[in-house]
């Protein structure tokens, strides 16, 4: 951030000593003040944005802000910034030196051993360990360090000192070490401009990440798995992914999306255990490509009744010791631009990573009309599909390459998929204590048969009417077998989604039946002789 700052013509000091103001010391601190010619930069940076409650009329609706509203870069980066509310004495300033350049703390190793660990706090740890890893090194994770090891003390000193971390030398690997390898990463880039591929792209090639890029012909080809362990979708719409130019409107070899074929080699892909991260509104393609049990609770709201253009929003982390979520505060500020907002369905494995604050306003700089409409609700999921897991991020983590804070939710979630065999080992564990899927799949098939019980009601309401009675009825039979067809067929998929090929071939064959039962139930007389439980059997329902 001390960079940004200087490179924009601002002045910055730093303390040789201990820096005495509002009450307290801040060691090792940087100071900026304020009787400079960019003091008006420094507040636009430095302090929340607040959009004023502008109407055309008194009782008319606000007029809302079209674009970003809220871009305070301590915020996004993580930093910690205390204004000082005094004017800065004489005695203040004796311990302040301009600087020409931030200069990192000296990254260092401590101790003595063959093994070397250091925090997930910092971004540059990652860049630590994907140069570690490429120079042909071992890692694993451990309660929240990054563990090294096969290099030797010269290599070890060098990275400490190239990224400015600390380095602590151990003999042997924490027991709770579990083996990690550098993540073969994909990024999809659609031929439609998409600024948010470039930002990200730029991130991870920065990082170490080395992600290569995957066109719409390369998801259609499939076999993903064998050549990646994580795809990454920055944010996109659901369409754009889909169908991206329309044929006609530009060369034949640019035209389309990834269709059908490319979301169906993307399922397959996380079933054999791969991890698919989504940005954003890349969430809902996730979300109904994948028919996951997860709604985005934004997606059918208007303009007025529910709007932020981009602001800094605060979120909640539920667990702290999560993988994805490493590294981060437990109250991290994430960049949230006309995105969803999730809740979980019947049916859902995996986790809430982050939700918004459920008792105040997650607003922390910008706009933000009806807050309470995400309040308590999920910001991040990590969601279990077949031998893998998708990641879905309703903000934009790597924000045009500012939001450093949040970096950590995708770079852990890159790692977390070639990092142990969670989710395999431990949702094998738990459907072995319990069995889920088979709980599941018996409570989703008697709501089935209790829909199509009432169905069969209605459908005799409707044979048995007659005149007006006959309209009236029929009326409610179509809504009821819409319904059911609109709400139980998708449930039926959803339930399915993370199981077994044999499963979802079951299940496939279950939605068929559904349709072939709710076509009849619409159009034909049900004999008298068949009961609910006669019309589950007749149409193998089970």
């Amino acid at each position: 951030m001390i960079d940004k700052l200087l490179t924009n013509g601002i002045e910055v000091h730093q303390a040789a000593q201990p820096f005495a103001a509002n009450g307290r010391e801040y060691a090792n601190a940087w100071v900026v003040l304020m009787d400079q010619p960019f003091s008006p930069l420094v507040k636009e940076l430095f302090e929340p944005q607040q959009w004023p409650d502008l109407r055309t009329t008194p009782n008319g609706p606000p007029i809302r802000p079209y674009d970003v509203a809220g871009w305070t870069l301590p915020m996004q980066m993580g930093v910690e910034v205390a204004a000082v509310l005094q004017p800065v004495t004489a005695q203040q300033r004796a311990v302040l030196r301009p600087i020409d350049a931030a200069t990192p703390p000296p990254g260092a190793v401590q101790g003595s051993g063959t093994i070397f660990t250091l925090s997930r706090n910092s971004n540059a740890s990652f860049q630590a360990l994907n140069e570690a890893l490429a120079a042909g090194g071992q890692a694993s994770f451990a309660k929240g360090d990054i563990v090294l090891s096969g290099l030797d003390a010269a290599r070890a000193a060098a990275l400490a000192r190239k990224h400015a971390v600390a380095l602590q030398a151990v003999a042997k690997a924490p027991a709770d070490a579990a083996a990690i390898k550098k993540p073969r990463v994909g990024l999809y880039r659609p031929w439609a401009s998409s600024i948010d591929e470039g930002w990200t792209r730029w991130i991870l090639e920065e990082y170490g990440f080395a992600p290569i890029t995957l066109r719409n012909g390369d998801v259609q080809a499939g076999h993903l798995r064998e050549r990646f362990d994580t795809i990454l979708i920055a944010d996109s719409s659901q369409r754009s992914i889909m169908e991206g130019y329309a044929p006609g409107t530009i060369p034949g070899e640019y035209a389309g999306g990834i269709g059908e074929p490319g979301a169906e080699a993307l399922r397959n892909f996380v079933r054999e255990g791969g991890t698919l991260i989504a940005f954003n509104n890349a969430s809902q393609f996730a979300i109904e490509q994948f028919h996951l049990p997860v709604t985005n609770l934004l997606g059918s709201l208007t303009a007025e009744q529910f709007y932020c253009s981009g602001s800094l929003l605060r979120v909640e982390l539920r667990d702290t010791a999560h993988a994805a979520v490493q590294g981060l505060p437990r109250e991290p500020i994430v960049m949230f631009e006309r995105g969803p907002a999730f809740e979980t369905r019947s049916g859902f494995r995996g986790a809430v990573l982050a939700s918004y604050p459920r008792d105040r306003n997650p607003l922390e700089s910008g706009y933000l009309l009806h807050p309470e409409r995400i309040q308590g609700k999920a910001a991040a999921l990590e969601v279990f599909y077949g031998e893998g897991r998708v990641y879905l991020f309703g903000f934009r983590p790597q924000w045009r390459g500012q939001s450093h804070g949040t970096y950590k939710f995708f770079f852990n979630a890159i790692y977390d998929s070639p990092a142990s065999a969670k989710p395999t080992a431990a949702l094998r564990a738990t459907v072995a204590a319990a069995n889920p899927q088979q709980e599941s799949w018996r409570a989703v098939v008697a709501k089935v048969r209790a829909d199509l019980a009432a169905i069969l009601q209605q459908n005799r309401a409707f044979f048995a009417a007659k005149g007006q009675a006959a309209v009236d009825e029929r009326a409610k039979l179509n809504l009821a077998v819409d319904q059911f067809e609109r709400d139980r067929i998708q449930e039926v998929q959803d339930t399915a989604a993370g199981f077994d090929d044999a499963g979802r071939r079951k299940a496939g064959d279950m939605v068929r039946a559904m349709r072939r039962a709710a076509a009849e139930l619409r159009t034909k007389e049900i004999e008298a002789a068949v009961d609910a439980d006669g019309l589950a059997e007749r149409y193998g329902i089970e």
